[in-house]
């Protein structure tokens, strides 16, 4: 793989730099691995990482969340807001959080979002990188039934957070083939 070998290439020069790496191989065996768990190892490593300032620590501690599924507010001493930790490879319905599956996933053109009940919760959605990037956000206008077209997104894994009333309801890793 030409990226292992790329990473393979790199002589970190400082601590952040070290951590940088270390969360990249782990991200490219995950990838590798087809996105199955972790092993408890890694797992250690990412959340030691993931519970760091990223403002001081770096870009690697935004990378550790997005592989764990970890969505922290840094402004409240990182408490978790919402997480799920595993992605899941399917045609058919992969999450039912807050009576809402989306699927399938991994997906190519796009993601559809299912929900039970709102509310009448403004529904609205944010696809973030693996490093914390915002690549796509809007509503959902459908009550029950909505889609998000990711045909413009490169392949690769991403997050999508679903917020009802600007709470976080779910955050889902999703694949884009």
């Amino acid at each position: 793989m030409a990226a292992a070998t790329l990473l393979s290439s790199i002589n970190p020069a400082n601590i952040t730099e070290t951590k940088s790496k270390a969360t990249y191989s782990i991200y490219l065996n995950w990838l590798q691995n087809h996105c199955n768990d972790i092993t408890s190892q890694d797992s250690t490593t990412l959340y030691g990482f993931a519970y760091q300032k990223p403002m001081i620590a770096g870009e690697y501690v935004y990378i550790a969340r997005n592989i764990l599924g970890l969505y922290l507010n840094d402004d409240l001493n990182n408490s978790v807001i919402n997480s799920q930790t595993s992605a899941r490879k399917s045609n058919h319905s992969n999450t039912m959080t807050e009576g809402i599956s989306i699927y399938p996933n991994p997906a190519t053109n796009l993601i559809n979002i299912s929900m039970s009940d709102n509310d009448n919760r403004k529904i609205n959605f944010i696809i973030y990188s693996i490093d914390g990037k915002v690549i796509k956000q809007g509503s959902l206008q459908n009550k029950t039934n909505n889609s998000i077209d990711i045909s413009g997104m490169k392949s690769g894994l991403y997050y999508l957070n679903i917020l009802g009333n600007e709470v976080v309801l779910l955050n889902e890793k999703i694949i884009k083939q």
